[in-house]
């Protein structure tokens, strides 16, 4: 009788300690695991626009925020997205608009780079850093 009852009190004993090292670990993450975070806007004329993102867990607990004249928010788990929380039917605007995915307006032909440099307002400074490599002396 007495080696029954311990049995059960040292399963009871176990499962706490399990539920106790999991409330800590998960205690631990939230603690230590940073949050990745990225805005940008513009208010040019009187016009305001803007995004931002909050990443968690490297990401797999994801918060997107946007405006554009209406305000929308997504969030998504694993990548999936779970709830549009501010409503924004993101996909029908960009379909109104008709932007795509490319700069040039998303319809019609892509402009090659020389058409591009011709509508462009003025010089662009390269992203690119220039190394300049000491010339190989010639052997005679």
């Amino acid at each position: 009788m007495l080696h029954m009852l311990l049995l059960i009190l040292k399963i009871l004993g176990i499962g706490l300690l399990v539920l106790l090292g999991l409330l800590l670990l998960f205690l631990l993450i939230v603690l230590f695991v940073p949050l990745g975070y990225e805005g940008q806007g513009s208010f040019i004329g009187k016009v305001p626009r803007g995004r931002g993102r909050v990443r968690w867990l490297w990401g797999l607990i994801s918060l997107s925020v946007s405006y554009d004249g209406e305000a929308s928010a997504k969030l998504r788990l694993f990548g999936i997205p779970l709830f549009d929380l501010l409503g924004g039917g993101e996909k029908k605007e960009r379909a109104e608009k008709g932007r795509g995915r490319h700069k040039n307006g998303g319809g019609g032909r892509i402009k090659s780079r020389r058409e591009r440099k011709a509508d462009s307002p003025g010089p662009r400074r390269s992203r690119r850093k220039v190394r300049n490599f000491p010339r190989p002396r010639s052997r005679s």
